[in-house]
């Protein structure tokens, strides 16, 4: 079953990550794990453009049309979703999951 906790948790609870290097907010901690950082380092998510150092607030990110545009990922076209959010946030068979391709 998927289950992106990014967008299922209730918005006041939800825990998003910081990447201190680069001063960018991700949609969760798991997102800036050196592991898993090349799904997202260089890419919709962490453009400059969306930098801390940038902008005017959290919110201004997570409104932003690359933030909208994840979202609609996870809701719309899961199997398009970062390795990342698959193997903490989708709950099924290991096989399943294999079969996602790699991001």
């Amino acid at each position: 079953m998927w289950n992106p906790k990014c967008i299922t948790k209730d918005p006041e609870e939800q825990d998003y990550g910081f990447t201190p290097l680069t001063k960018h907010i991700l949609p969760c901690c798991w997102a800036d794990k050196p592991e898993f950082r090349d799904h997202f380092w260089g890419k919709q998510l962490m453009i400059d453009e969306l930098s801390m150092e940038n902008v005017g607030s959290v919110e201004d990110i997570i409104l932003s049309d690359e933030w909208l545009d994840f979202v609609d990922m996870l809701n719309n076209r899961p199997e398009e979703a970062p390795k990342t959010c698959w193997k903490h946030c989708g709950k099924g068979d290991r096989v399943h999951r294999i079969k996602i391709r790699e991001r």
